[in-house]
């Protein structure tokens, strides 16, 4: 994916790691039905912060 220097600034920040662990995992664990996962597939853009946090807190 191609992005501009704004999004690849916005995407790559520290900020945002911090906002998804601290807010978007505890809404993305409620809405979800599933507890305990092994294996999924995550399709978005970024760093994979966020994938990493998801793999932390589902495989509990």
């Amino acid at each position: 994916m191609k992005v501009n220097r704004a999004e690849f600034i916005l995407v790559n920040n520290p900020l945002r790691g911090l906002i998804q662990e601290e807010y978007e995992l505890n809404i993305l664990c409620k809405m979800s039905s599933l507890k305990d996962i092994e294996i999924a597939l995550e399709i978005g853009c970024g760093n994979g912060n966020g994938t990493k946090l998801r793999l932390t807190l589902m495989r509990k």
